[in-house]
């Protein structure tokens, strides 16, 4: 009798645990799936991005930096992006950084795109959005950009290379294609920081202080300046960085510190400089602190 009940139980727990297997795998096959699944969406807008080809460059400083704002409606789709704009209204533009990360950039609030596509469906990868206080970003000085730091390099899931200092020394090359009037704007990392959002801790940034550019204050910008190039991976002798510049910060997240932020800071190319120079500047000077 106990024999018998005693196999019972062993094929009961048998049977446990080849559902408890099944589950896993299923589970994991279906993790894979939806990777794939989000892969192959992100190389489809790519290639739509890509195939419309070369457009003619405008900066932004062509456009908002040495004239009032155009009216609204003088604003012109970029052919670029109209196809993709017709796909999800809520694009704003395009960013490329380095040879690793291109990809659209959409901007609603600051949780739809946590869990959802460029298409709108359910998305553990999500999609690169700007912060919710950079409605006017056509004009804003200081704009942040998040993505999920995907293990499938997806998003930006390839932000944390630029810790390396071969990779940051070539690829520093980072486009904005604004999503009006073809107009692309180069940008220069300046600074790449891993940070803490938790406020009480040592480490902590106020990745998110938009009142700070929006109140004008040149001394306060300029001080919240050089604290990013102080607390930077990087020293970068020659490159200027001051209350004027727009900047761009890339953030993603990072395991190393508590709510930790990995973020590169890049400020828009000057009137008059070229992105080859400034590569040549990087990769000649930048220096990666110990």
């Amino acid at each position: 009798m106990r024999k018998r009940r005693g196999g019972r139980i062993l094929r009961i727990l048998g049977i446990a645990l080849i559902i408890v297997a099944l589950a896993l795998l299923g589970g994991f096959a279906y993790m894979k799936l939806q990777e794939h699944r989000e892969m192959r969406t992100q190389y489809k807008l790519q290639q739509m991005f890509e195939s419309t080809g070369s457009i003619g460059r405008r900066s932004w400083f062509d456009l908002f930096g040495a004239s009032a704002l155009a009216e609204e409606g003088e604003h012109r789709i970029s052919d670029r992006l109209a196809e993709l704009y017709e796909i999800n209204p809520d694009l704003i533009g395009w960013l490329i950084a380095g040879e690793d990360i291109s990809t659209p950039i959409v901007l609603r609030d600051n949780e739809y795109y946590l869990n959802h596509d460029f298409y709108g469906k359910s998305s553990n990868s999500g999609t690169v959005f700007a912060d919710a206080r950079n409605m006017n970003w056509e004009s804003d000085n200081y704009v942040v950009l998040y993505g999920h730091n995907m293990k499938n390099g997806t998003m930006f899931g390839k932000l944390k290379l630029y810790a390396e200092s071969e990779y940051f020394k070539n690829s520093s090359c980072v486009e904005i294609h604004f999503l009006y009037d073809d107009v692309v704007t180069a940008y220069v990392p300046f600074a790449v920081i891993d940070a803490s959002m938790d406020a009480s801790g040592a480490d902590y940034l106020d990745l998110r202080c938009f009142d700070l550019f929006e109140g004008g204050d040149a001394a306060a910008i300029q001080a919240q300046i050089d604290l990013l190039l102080e607390r930077s991976m990087y020293a970068i002798p020659g490159l200027a960085v001051d209350s004027s510049d727009r900047i761009v910060a890339l953030a993603t997240c990072s395991y190393d510190l508590a709510d930790g932020r990995f973020i590169l800071f890049c400020r828009a190319l000057r009137e008059g400089e070229s992105a080859q120079q400034m590569e040549t500047l990087i990769r000649e000077n930048a220096v990666r602190r110990d």
